[in-house]
């Protein structure tokens, strides 16, 4: 091709590739079939905004929500005050790896869970392309908890980073890290959260154009 030819084919990819990135928000469900990861520490407030993506999935669509945990730490009445229904919430509590793994792709292959939820470590590298592979099948979204320290794979469709944040009188605000998108590389949020009123709002930020004008209703 010509040097002239390249240049036109460059600007044509570049308005293909264009929307993904507005696309690729915190508080928005990813399309059917993802796997998302978030890699965070405690308290961080990775949990809470995708709290907010498992109720609006449950509301737009029928399944139920698998939360598989091994450690035994989630707690219903959280969710219960975001707005998910309790009654569509499985809680599978695997004792092994191998049990994580299998209760993982399983879920993520049955088109009766919409959303499987999970706290995994290192040992999840090896699995990852697996549950990928099963969450096309299945239709649902995947959503997978790791600390920074642990995650090193692929094979997801997104990978999150949320950082902790700040408190003041309107709640908390947490910064949000996009890392990986396929067809987007990294951008950061700022999300609002309220508790009281189980609420969340992007907060506009200068430096990302695509954001404020979301939040404008652009």
């Amino acid at each position: 091709m010509t040097r002239p030819e390249i240049e036109a084919l460059r600007k044509q990819l570049k308005k293909i590739a264009a929307p993904v990135a507005v696309d690729a928000d915190p508080l928005k469900a990813p399309p059917p079939g993802s796997l998302v990861e978030w890699n965070s520490c405690e308290g961080s407030g990775a949990a809470t905004v995708s709290l907010s993506v498992v109720r609006d999935v449950l509301a737009s669509r029928p399944g139920v929500w698998a939360v598989v945990d091994a450690s035994g730490e989630f707690v219903p009445a959280a969710a219960w005050g975001w707005g998910i229904p309790l009654e569509r919430t499985v809680v599978i509590r695997p004792r092994s790896d191998e049990d994580v793994a299998w209760a993982v792709e399983h879920c993520l292959r049955s088109p009766a869970v919409a959303v499987t939820w999970c706290q995994v470590g290192r040992h999840a590298d090896r699995w990852l392309r697996r549950w990928k592979r099963a969450a096309e099948i299945g239709g649902g979204l995947g959503v997978l908890f790791r600390s920074e320290q642990s995650s090193t794979g692929t094979g997801v469709d997104q990978r999150w980073c949320s950082r902790g944040g700040q408190q003041d009188l309107a709640g908390r605000t947490v910064e949000v890290g996009l890392d990986y998108c396929r067809g987007f590389h990294e951008g950061t949020f700022h999300v609002q959260v309220c508790d009281a009123e189980g609420s969340l709002t992007l907060v506009p930020q200068l430096a990302h154009t695509a954001t404020v004008e979301r939040a404008a209703g652009a």
